[in-house]
């Protein structure tokens, strides 16, 4: 591999580093690049969702989902949900890049040599979907539940939103 050659490929790899780490979907409403959105079903019935983009991995779209539950809960009254439903997904697309194309020649005594090579690379993105169906309380109840007060603070500072 030349050494122009290797430099591309590793500021291809930065690159693609840089985008995963740096463009996942934000704690957001909503919107075109992905977040979370809510609908009430009845007086304590949620159904919360989150969607990430290709950028997102799954277990921050589960973390951002339960996030929201727990915001939810506590903004509506309650301490406390059950997750009586959860849907997790993802939607997968692939992007590829247009081919360079690069012509070498090379000049061995008399004989003139060329050679193309066609490069182009292609990416698949996984963009991650959580619904949880929740039923908020006031108090504890005897089946296994979120206090919404800790999960709140565990994600915020696992992703350090504090």
């Amino acid at each position: 591999m030349k050494k122009l050659e290797m430099v591309q490929y590793l500021f291809r790899i930065i690159f693609t580093f840089l985008l995963l780490t740096a463009c996942s979907t934000s704690y957001q409403p909503n919107s075109s690049s992905g977040g979370f959105s809510e609908t009430q079903l009845d007086d304590n019935l949620f159904l919360v969702s989150f969607t990430g983009n290709g950028y997102t991995d799954n277990q921050k779209a589960v973390d951002f989902c339960l996030l929201r539950c727990s915001e939810l809960c506590l903004s509506k009254g309650f301490n406390y949900f059950v997750v009586v439903a959860n849907k997790e997904s993802s939607q997968n697309s692939t992007y590829t890049e247009p081919a360079d194309l690069e012509e070498t020649r090379e000049k061995v005594g008399n004989v003139q040599r060329s050679r193309l090579n066609i490069r182009g690379s292609s990416y698949t993105f996984s963009k991650p979907s959580v619904k949880n169906t929740i039923v908020c309380f006031k108090d504890k109840p005897e089946e296994i539940s979120y206090n919404a007060k800790t999960v709140m603070k565990s994600v915020k500072e696992k992703y350090g939103m504090e």
